[in-house]
């Protein structure tokens, strides 16, 4: 994971939805030529109660009290560094390489 002293390395993530997620980069990998992080989605700058509205259009799986962790292949964007979604099936082979990686 990151080192506490280092600060954390964040790209924005557009999903095929148009949504853009702002992910904390907390370990990079390599699985044969390819280059992936693990990433959880950055803390947002207020909690969202039943009665908020200000983001209607997508979800917040980091807020709850557990934090979801994702996997994206490191790519090159037009703006550098960018994250991509995988696969089922490539997420599906990262598998052993991620085993302990939550902790």
């Amino acid at each position: 994971m990151t080192d506490k002293n280092q600060p954390v390395e964040s790209r924005i993530y557009s999903d095929e939805h148009g949504n853009h997620f702002k992910m904390d980069v907390l370990k990079h990998f390599s699985c044969g030529d390819k280059q992936y992080v693990l990433a959880r989605e950055q803390r947002l700058h207020h909690l969202h109660g039943e009665s908020c509205n200000c983001h209607d259009h997508h979800h917040h799986p980091a807020e709850t009290a557990s934090e979801d962790l994702y996997v994206f292949e490191w790519g090159d964007g037009p703006e550098g560094p960018a994250l991509l979604a995988v696969s089922e099936a490539t997420l599906k082979a990262l598998e052993p390489f991620l085993a302990g990686q939550e902790n």
